[in-house]
């Protein structure tokens, strides 16, 4: 498990760092051919990203430096190790541009059109991210997460976890059909984490 910031933007910080760390090892594997259609795909979608949000009403000028940190990060990922990832993530600055971009894309991809809703929940920073936040984000970017939930139910050690897949329906065509770039999150009340594989 990756500890992540417990600042309100948790869930966006752990999705962003869990698929982009993802991406990253697959791209330095042995066979990284499906790492590189991927990552293709990603940077493809996030350099339309801003011409989609100038289309739903955000400025190109305000938008513009939260974009080309993002856009930096992706370029330059085959540079970084996991190490490096994870100190960006851990500081201010970049982490806080990209994250706050992340949110901007939830509330554009968001099927309902509520601007306050937007406004009020989705794009400032340190608020909480709620159920249609993730439906609309994972959906927009076209990465599949599960959310493992701790609610206070007892845990069964020989059950294991219980996850829920977003986004829900699996016939969205933005969604990668493999299951090697989901991400997958433990969510704590108030809190998402990073899941690892053993």
């Amino acid at each position: 498990m990756r500890r992540i910031r417990g600042d309100g933007n948790c869930f966006y910080r752990g999705l962003l760092f869990g698929y982009l760390n993802t991406l990253l090892e697959s791209l330095k594997s042995n066979d990284p051919a499906n790492a590189e259609a991927e990552y293709n795909r990603i940077k493809t979608k996030i350099q339309g990203s801003m011409e989609d949000l100038v289309a739903v009403g955000y400025s190109e000028f305000t938008i513009e430096v939260f974009y080309d940190e993002l856009m930096e990060v992706l370029t330059g990922l085959k540079d970084l190790t996991t190490d490096s990832l994870l100190d960006m993530f851990q500081e201010g600055g970049k982490a806080d541009y990209i994250t706050w971009y992340m949110r901007a894309l939830t509330a554009e991809g968001s099927y309902v059109d509520i601007d306050s809703f937007c406004k009020g929940e989705v794009e400032p920073m340190d608020k909480e991210c709620e159920h249609i936040q993730i439906i609309a984000l994972t959906e927009y970017l076209g990465v599949k997460i599960q959310i493992a939930y701790l609610d206070g139910r007892p845990f069964d050690p020989t059950q294991g976890l219980s996850f829920v897949t977003f986004p829900e329906a699996p016939s969205y065509s933005t969604i990668n059909p493999s299951d090697a770039f989901k991400v997958e999150l433990l969510y704590r009340p108030g809190h998402y984490d990073v899941l690892y594989h053993r």
